[in-house]
C-alpha cells in the first residue's frame, strides 16, 4: 500500500517522509507492505530532500519502500494524478503560494478532489491550521484552510466517493516563526525584544510531520479505526508567555535579553494585515487564543519544546 506525501519539500512533509521510513524499518517485515511516495514539484527540490534523507540514514535506495515523483503542481490539476494513483493514503500539506491565501485554499481543494474522486485514495491526512476555530476573528489566515476541511467532511459523508476516512491535523503557532521575529531586533548588540504581550504553545512543524507519519502508518497497517474522521490540535508541550520565550532565547544565546510589550494595535500598517489581525486576537485572548493539546505526545511519544528548538537553532539568532 502506498502512502503519498504532497508536498514532501515542506517542513512537515519532509518530516513525515523521514519518520515514515524510520517507523517502517522497525515493523518486523510489515514495511514490505508499505511504500512511501515522496512528491515534489521540481527535480531540484526532490534531490535536496533525498540527499538530506540519505545523510540521515534513511533507506531511500530501496525501491520497494520508497519512490520519488516529480513534476506535480497543484496549480495544474492534470499533473496530480501521478502523485495519487494507486495510493491508499494521501498526506496533503497546505501549500504556501505566492498568489494569496484564496489560491492556497484552491490548491488544497485541487489535491483533495483529484486524490479522492479520480485516484480513489481511501484516507486523506490533511495538514491545516488551528485558525479554522476562529473563522471571523482570524479570517484572513483561516480562509486558507476552512474549505479543505469542509470538502473532506463532505466527501467522507458521500458513500459514493470511496473515501473511507480523513484525519485533520490543525497545526498551531510554528516555533520557527520566532526566527522571523527576533533576529532583526537583536542586531547591533541590542538586547531588547519588543512584541505584543501574547501567550503561545509553539509547535515544531516537524512534529506535525511525525504525527502525520504515525497516523498514515496506523491507517495502512492497523485494522482499528484509530484516526478516522478526527481532528487533532497540534501544539507544543507548553503554554508560554512572550516574556518566557524571550527568557529562554536569552539562555540559548547566553545573553541577558529584556522583553518589552508593544500593543498589537500599534503594529497596524507596519505588518501585513493578516499578521496584524492575528496579533490583535492573540493579545485579546491570552492563553485561550491557541489550543494546547497532548496530541503529539499521545501519538508520537514526545513533542519538541521551545527550549529544545531554540538550542538546536540558536545559530539563526546569532
Amino acid at each position: 500500500k502506498v502512502i503519498a506525501v504532497l508536498t514532501s519539500s515542506s517542513t512537515s512533509g519532509k518530516s513525515c517522509v523521514k519518520y515514515l521510513l524510520h517507523l517502517l524499518e522497525g515493523e518486523d517485515g510489515d514495511q514490505h507492505q508499505v511504500k512511501v511516495r515522496a512528491v515534489f514539484r521540481t527535480q531540484e527540490k526532490a534531490d535536496d530532500v533525498v540527499k538530506e534523507l540519505q545523510e540521515g540514514g534513511a533507506d531511500v535506495g530501496n525501491s520497494d519502500v520508497f519512490e520519488v515523483i516529480v513534476g506535480v503542481d497543484a496549480n495544474h490539476p492534470e499533473t496530480l494524478g501521478k502523485a495519487f494513483t494507486g495510493a491508499h493514503v494521501a498526506v496533503i500539506v497546505t501549500p504556501v503560494g505566492s498568489e494569496g491565501f484564496e489560491k492556497d485554499a484552491e490548491l488544497c481543494e485541487n489535491m483533495i478532489n483529484v486524490a479522492v474522486k479520480e485516484c480513489h485514495v481511501k484516507h486523506v491526512v490533511y495538514v491545516g491550521s488551528w485558525t479554522v476555530r476562529e473563522p471571523e476573528r482570524v479570517s484572513m489566515i483561516a480562509k486558507r484552510f476552512i474549505s479543505a476541511e469542509i470538502l473532506l467532511e463532505s466527501l467522507g459523508e458521500d458513500k459514493e466517493s470511496g473515501l473511507q476516512g480523513w484525519t485533520v491535523l490543525r497545526g498551531g503557532y510554528f516555533v520557527n516563526n520566532l526566527a522571523h521575529i527576533f533576529p532583526n531586533q537583536l542586531q547591533g548588540g541590542n538586547n531588547t525584544i519588543r512584541f505584543p504581550d501574547v501567550s503561545l504553545p509553539p509547535c515544531d512543524p516537524r512534529d506535525i510531520g511525525r504525527v502525520a507519519a504515525v497516523v498514515s502508518r496506523d491507517v495502512v497497517l492497523s485494522s482499528q479505526q484509530l484516526h478516522v474522521n478526527k481532528h487533532y490540535e497540534i501544539s507544543g508541550p507548553h503554554m508560554l508567555t512572550m516574556e518566557e520565550i524571550v527568557e529562554q532565547l536569552g539562555k540559548s544565546l547566553s545573553r541577558t535579553l529584556t522583553y518589552e510589550p508593544v500593543p498589537a494595535s500599534a503594529l497596524a500598517g507596519v505588518l501585513p494585515p493578516y499578521l496584524s489581525q492575528l496579533l490583535v486576537y492573540l493579545e485579546e485572548m491570552g492563553k485561550d487564543a491557541i489550543p494546547i493539546s497532548t496530541a503529539v505526545e499521545d501519538i508520537v511519544g514526545s513533542a519538541v519544546s521551545v527550549e529544545e528548538w531554540l538550542e538546536e537553532h540558536k545559530h539563526l539568532f546569532e
